[in-house]
């Protein structure tokens, strides 16, 4: 890592992943002016050039499930994170920044999207419940009355990025109930492996639906989380494993290469993708080039993709031609602003001093790797029901499928609240016991 770079959240051997997630945010950023503009998701370049389904957003989002998929086994793996502060980790990185883009979104942009001056935002119910169930939905659920929209096809969307939020939810919690299950990276990789197959495959098999009330049960999920999410994400938790084993091989990467490429005179390099991303993905985090555009402002990738559709929705309505570069060029400051802001009054305090001083009071989670003999019987079998209840009920978090619900947030808060209590006996009962 070279040391005039400045410490944006690079992880150790990988100072270009950072980079990565920039230039990833801002395709997404380019490819929704496309859609934006035009009301059309074929005429980005990439799309003509390949075809339906290879935007230069689509290919950004999956390589943000693949980073994230790589760097959290990665973290689990060596650092042996317990499942409370791996939460608790997540949950910091997304909700405070999500909820400051919410409010941001809704308050200051709002006027430009609904037609209403502040006073009436302000007054409106509309924007207050917006705000609310965006945030406890952890998605786009706004009310806002957004008739001032280009395209009456986007008035429903104030901000059409957020759908990735829950789904990525969603492989967290995969992930960990898959390493408090298994408690090894390879047998993980394995399963991940297996996981990415058949989420290939599942829209092709019939295991996926776009009809949200024909979703609820274990056969027919979602098709975003299929085609779009899951396997990618799975594919950079398999691929820890391997460049463990074989770290920045030249084997792995050109075979990689080759095999896309191939894919591509099938029109399968979209799938492929999920294979064979994640090697040219970690190869280009050696670059610490990469990450050099984010010297003074630090890591804004999450801020510019959460900004991006809101800005460039505003930038549509003020210019008057149809034309996708003007929308992006004339969001790219006010995104980059936005994003700056997020970074300094959210993202950074929330770093430096709310993460370290939560972690601090939060006690370890105890495992099964706890010597038994230092337990007594009572604490022993809370100390198991605890422990199987918290991985069941992430489970079943998981494999209801529809993410981005009212319902499928609202069914688990019995069942987590129960487990919650559990839980806080556990730690209650074992906190005298020392970490292992």
């Amino acid at each position: 890592m070279e040391t005039s770079l400045p410490k944006t959240g690079n992880h150790d051997g990988f100072p270009g992943f950072d980079g990565v997630r920039w230039l990833a945010a801002w395709a997404v950023v380019f490819s929704h002016s496309y859609s934006i503009a035009t009301d059309s998701k074929v005429l980005d370049p990439l799309t003509s050039l390949l075809g339906d389904g290879n935007s230069f957003g689509n290919y950004a989002v999956r390589v943000f499930f693949i980073l994230s998929g790589f760097l959290l086994m990665r973290s689990l793996d060596h650092e042996k994170s317990d499942p409370l502060r791996f939460l608790a980790n997540r949950i910091l990185r997304i909700v405070p920044g999500f909820c400051f883009a919410i409010i941001v979104t809704i308050l200051v942009l709002g006027p430009f999207l609904s037609g209403l001056n502040l006073k009436e935002l302000l007054l409106s119910d509309d924007a207050w419940s917006s705000i609310y169930w965006s945030i406890a939905g952890l998605g786009d659920f706004s009310s806002l009355p957004a008739h001032a929209s280009r395209y009456p096809s986007l008035a429903g969307f104030v901000n059409g990025s957020l759908w990735s939020i829950p789904y990525e939810v969603v492989c967290y919690l995969f992930l960990l109930s898959l390493h408090m299950l298994l408690r090894n990276a390879k047998t993980v990789g394995i399963v991940a492996t297996i996981a990415s197959l058949i989420a290939v495959l599942g829209p092709r098999m019939g295991w996926a639906t776009a009809d949200m009330d024909e979703g609820a049960h274990l056969f027919q999920l979602p098709a975003m989380m299929l085609d779009t999410t899951l396997p990618y994400f799975c594919g950079g938790v398999a691929f820890h494993s391997i460049h463990k084993r074989w770290p920045y091989s030249q084997k792995i990467l050109a075979l990689s290469a080759l095999v896309l490429l191939v894919s591509g005179f099938f029109r399968r390099q979209v799938e492929f993708f999920a294979f064979c991303g994640p090697a040219l993905i970690v190869w280009i985090g050696r670059w610490a080039w990469i990450s050099r555009p984010m010297r003074k402002t630090g890591d804004v990738s999450y801020g510019i993709y959460l900004f991006g559709w809101p800005v460039a929705l505003v930038a549509a309505l003020k210019i008057k031609v149809a034309s996708p570069l003007l929308v992006f060029l004339a969001s790219v400051p006010f995104v980059l602003l936005f994003a700056y802001l997020m970074r300094r009054w959210v993202e950074k305090p929330v770093s430096d001093r709310l993460k370290p001083a939560l972690l601090r009071r939060i006690p370890r989670f105890a495992t099964f790797r706890t010597p038994a003999s230092s337990l007594s019987g009572l604490q022993h079998w809370i100390h198991r029901l605890a422990y199987w209840g918290f991985f069941l009920g992430l489970a079943r978090f998981v494999l209801y499928p529809w993410p981005g619900s009212a319902n499928w947030f609202g069914d688990q808060v019995y069942q987590l609240g129960g487990l919650a209590c559990l839980v806080a006996l556990t730690l209650r009962v074992g906190q005298r016991q020392k970490p292992v």
